[in-house]
């Protein structure tokens, strides 16, 4: 698979899920602004429950924790405003065809298209939750986790599996493997054909201690990875046996941080590793690794409850964080490697986390949870 393929998305839509694609890299195929430059602001009262989805006409595609859809231009007007059957959870995600896709606090699925045409309702019985937003596979299943349980959905709204997930209460968005074969949520690996959940044993044999926390991810330079403690291990192969202790390893000693393991990791499509740590107690920091296990950053910022926003086709990423305890925020563009941001911005008004955002051509868009969405571009 191509580098370029991995941060495309069907139809041409710039942003489809709350890490950007169906496989998770949470990469643009776009480079960021270079220059801080506040397009616009809008704001939601009552707030917004995840990220905007990008359209490829540019629309923006957000929902509100009151319960309402929100599609907004690329100036900033408020296109309309549909009022949905159950408030929707995280980052609606559009289909080639132009069918949005919603994961609700019920834990059904609803259809429609951008035009407001209802397609269909799938819902849930019991009580379930969902806990992020779904994704879109190239075959058109539809994906999206519960708060206990992992569903797979037909184009047509029929279901085709659901399975009891490892993972219980994890707020975390699904991601496809390259290959296609199998989705994933962390250390979870379930086959996408039949939702059967696959074991592999990611134990090093070493400090476990050190190696824990793992997780799957698709890097942006076309390598399938898996992270475990403060590593990450390249070109993992599910259908073969694996060794965590004997295969290719980027990692660092992340001793100092007394214990704290990272949120999220994620690679470039130059190849550079990153690492992002830190919660709504303790800062956040960036860490930026070389192929040679070199620290070429490690940067701590002045915020809690880091959010990484995306990444650029320069290899450059906007994280976004708490910078007044719970009442402002701040997000910044750090290059690979750099100790100092590009460019850094402070939410005007309001910047409640959790914090989300999108990316489209020469665009960030930046939202909170208390309901302001910015726009920053060149």
């Amino acid at each position: 698979m191509q580098a370029q393929a991995i941060f495309q998305t069907p139809g041409g839509h710039y942003w489809n899920s709350q890490y950007g694609n169906v496989y998770g890299t949470l990469t643009s195929a776009y480079a960021f602004p270079s220059k801080l430059n506040l397009q616009w602001a809008y704001f939601q009262p009552g707030g917004f429950s995840g990220g905007a989805a990008v359209a490829a006409d540019g629309t923006l595609y957000i929902n509100t924790q009151s319960g309402e859809l929100l599609a907004i231009d690329p100036t900033g007007k408020l296109l309309w405003q549909f009022k949905l059957p159950q408030p929707a959870v995280g980052t609606p995600a559009i289909s080639a065809d132009n069918i949005l896709y919603l994961s609700d606090h019920s834990g059904g699925l609803l259809a429609l298209s951008t035009h407001l045409a209802f397609q269909w309702y799938l819902p849930m019985t019991g009580f379930y939750e969902a806990t992020a937003g779904p994704i879109i596979a190239p075959a058109g299943t539809i994906l999206y986790p519960l708060d206990t349980e992992i569903r797979a959905v037909n184009a047509d709204g029929s279901l085709l599996w659901q399975t009891r997930s490892p993972n219980q209460y994890i707020y975390e968005p699904l991601r496809l493997t390259l290959d296609g074969r199998y989705v994933t949520q962390l250390q979870a690996a379930f086959d996408l054909a039949s939702g059967e959940l696959s074991e592999f044993d990611l134990r090093t044999g070493q400090n476990d201690a050190v190696y824990a926390f793992p997780a799957f991810f698709s890097g942006a330079d076309a390598r399938q990875y898996v992270r475990a403690g403060h590593a990450v291990y390249p070109d993992w192969q599910f259908f073969n046996p694996f060794s965590l202790a004997s295969a290719e390893k980027i990692g660092w000693d992340g001793q100092s941080l007394a214990g704290l393991m990272p949120q999220l990791a994620g690679v470039t499509p130059q190849g550079q590793v990153w690492f992002l740590y830190g919660n709504e107690y303790t800062n956040t920091r960036l860490v930026w690794l070389a192929k040679n296990n070199q620290v070429q950053a490690n940067v701590r910022l002045e915020s809690t409850h880091g959010r990484m926003i995306g990444v650029d086709a320069l290899g450059r990423v906007v994280v976004c964080g708490a910078t007044q305890g719970v009442t402002g925020a701040s997000c910044g563009l750090w290059a690979s490697g750099a100790s100092q941001p590009q460019w850094e911005f402070a939410f005007p008004d309001g910047g409640l986390p959790p914090f989300s955002g999108a990316v489209a051509p020469n665009r960030v868009y930046l939202s909170s949870a208390d309901g302001w969405l910015y726009a920053i571009g060149d």
